[in-house]
């Protein structure tokens, strides 16, 4: 099951329901190889960069040619996005989010894996009633495993530069809160709130700390968040981690705070789903969740697991209500790998969504 239309159904606008969908078709192209499909989804005037094969990509045949699997005929070909975000103006909407993919041979026996992962930026236009591709960049974020599938073909992560390579995506020109600072389809609270939570990931990979907090403006009470609780981390060798963020709890102090966890390591993305929501009118607790296919700590790929959603990190985020203002409160982190069983052709899988196994009852 892809579960494409239980998200088509939580947009409430009516052009985010067609881009979606547009989103999906393209990704399910890429993962099989079908990339004829791409012909009615490209504008005219359509440039592509893709980091692993070149620059300023034009013409369908080239731009289809970019997004080919280079290497030979794979057993498993999946292909998962993260962290999805659309914002709308009029004719034109930017879309980004994270992807994950897995390709492997399988010999019976034993499979053999090639993982790798990155963002995904795009700029569509509305012609004629028809929204299309203009403008697509994929950075690559980490490569692991088996790459000798594809290597002399792409160009792989360079771990000595900067993000690995020369950055096509940029902050300032690929935001969609920057390009599009006016969303037409807000959508209901519930959209709203996936957004903003995916916000705090692009922030720190980004290092788009100031923007993303640039409405908090101080003064800001942030006295009520608890202290001894900021940071609770588990990791998967036992023990525990408490820690104060200090007695700074301005909006400026919380933007130094993301600004410390910023990971400058090329190969680390901050790959959200969406686990669960509980509100009691006083404090609500949104439990996202990690999924980082690059950090399976001591676990590996076998037959039976890598058909799966790999949950990496458990991150509920709390806010209190003071005054009718909802304000932070606590953050966790349980880190620890759990394989979550999807279908090969499922683009994307939050379990607030999609149901199945809560992290609670995989722990």
């Amino acid at each position: 099951m892809n579960y494409v239309e239980t998200y088509v159904n939580f947009y409430s606008g009516e052009n985010k329901k067609q881009i979606y969908r547009m989103v999906d078709r393209f990704c399910q192209a890429v993962r099989t190889g079908a990339l004829d499909e791409l012909d009615d989804m490209l504008s005219d005037d359509c440039v592509v960069d893709v980091s692993m094969v070149g620059r300023n990509i034009t013409g369908s045949n080239a731009i289809k040619e970019a997004f080919t699997w280079p290497g030979e005929e794979m057993d498993i070909r999946k292909f998962n996005i993260f962290s999805y975000v659309c914002r709308i103006h009029e004719n034109e909407g930017r879309i980004y989010f994270y992807n994950q993919a897995i390709v492997a041979k399988d010999d019976g026996v034993n499979v053999f894996p090639f993982t790798f992962g990155g963002h995904f930026a795009m700029h569509v236009i509305k012609a004629d009633g028809v929204w299309k591709f203009k403008r697509i960049k994929y950075d690559l974020c980490f490569e692991q495993g088996n790459n000798s599938f594809v290597r002399g073909k792409w160009k792989l992560m360079n771990y000595g530069q900067a993000n690995g390579h020369f950055q096509s995506i940029l902050h300032y020109e690929d935001s969609p809160w920057i390009t599009i600072p006016v969303d037409d389809e807000p959508g209901d609270e519930m959209e709203q709130r996936f957004q903003d939570e995916f916000k705090t990931a692009y922030s720190m990979d980004m290092a788009a700390t100031d923007e993303i907090y640039a409405n908090a403006a101080e003064p800001v009470d942030r006295s009520h968040m608890k202290k001894a609780t900021q940071v609770r981390k588990n990791t998967t060798k036992g023990g525990g981690l408490s820690a104060d963020l200090g007695a700074d709890y301005s909006a400026l102090g919380l933007m130094n705070f993301n600004k410390e966890k910023l990971h400058k390591e090329a190969r680390l993305i901050h790959t959200y789903v969406y686990g669960s929501y509980e509100d009691d009118g006083h404090i609500r607790v949104t439990g996202n969740v990690r999924s980082e296919y690059n950090r399976l700590y001591n676990k590996v790929f076998n037959r039976e697991n890598i058909h799966s959603l790999i949950l990496t990190v458990f991150q509920p985020r709390s806010e209190i209500n003071v005054d009718g203002n909802w304000l932070p409160y606590d953050i966790g982190f349980d880190g620890r790998v759990v394989f979550v069983p999807i279908d090969d052709d499922c683009i994307r899988f939050d379990p607030y969504f999609c149901g199945g196994e809560t992290w609670l009852e995989k722990k």
